[in-house]
């Protein structure tokens, strides 16, 4: 299977990526992107590989120019690694559905 050069989120954690964004959690929405799939390889979150309902966001190279999201991903779970950008996406809409839930909860998920 080829890897992607587009990745998004599906519409339901792109709408929560943008209210988390306007609540001022983040700087950018971006930012927000790259902490939804650092707290989801942190968390061991199991991400909905499907892909049904996405729409593309971001250049699969954008979100990780320096490739620390990759490293990452390959320390915490190399099963994942065969299609880096996949993995990256649907570990994002995991991650940003977590955020939004414990924000909602009056919980800080960076410093749990």
């Amino acid at each position: 299977m080829s890897d992607l050069k587009q990745i998004g989120l599906s519409a339901k954690a792109d709408q929560e990526l943008k209210r988390l964004r306007e609540e001022q959690r983040f700087a950018s929405e971006m930012d927000g992107y790259r902490l939804a799939i650092a707290l989801a390889l942190r968390e061991n979150l199991e991400p909905d590989w499907d892909g049904k309902d996405r729409r593309n966001k971001y250049a699969a190279t954008a979100v990780d120019p320096t490739g620390e999201l990759l490293e990452a991903l390959h320390l915490f779970r190399p099963e994942m690694t065969d299609s880096p950008a996949r993995a990256l996406q649907a570990l994002a809409d995991v991650g940003v559905m977590y955020m939004a839930k414990e924000f909602d909860r009056g919980k800080n998920p960076v410093c749990p």
